[in-house]
């Protein structure tokens, strides 16, 4: 993910609906649409977004570079 682009985790995880909610471990790093899973770059590094649907635990990696 390289800023100033930005990437939706719906696209990733097509199962998951507007119903779930997305956290960001380090929001230094990315930040996450609470309910768009919509997830912006910051600086460089590397962070976990976390989803949450129907009870289950989703996460995804991000690693942002290019930033500096």
């Amino acid at each position: 993910l390289h800023s100033p682009y930005t990437l939706s985790l719906h696209d990733a995880l097509p199962i998951l609906t507007t119903d779930a909610t997305w956290a960001c471990a380090n929001e230094e790093i990315a930040t996450v649409g609470v309910k768009t899973g919509v997830v912006t770059a910051v600086k460089s590094g590397k962070t976990t977004v976390t989803g949450f649907y129907k009870g289950n635990l989703y996460t995804v990696e991000v690693e942002v570079a290019g930033i500096n």
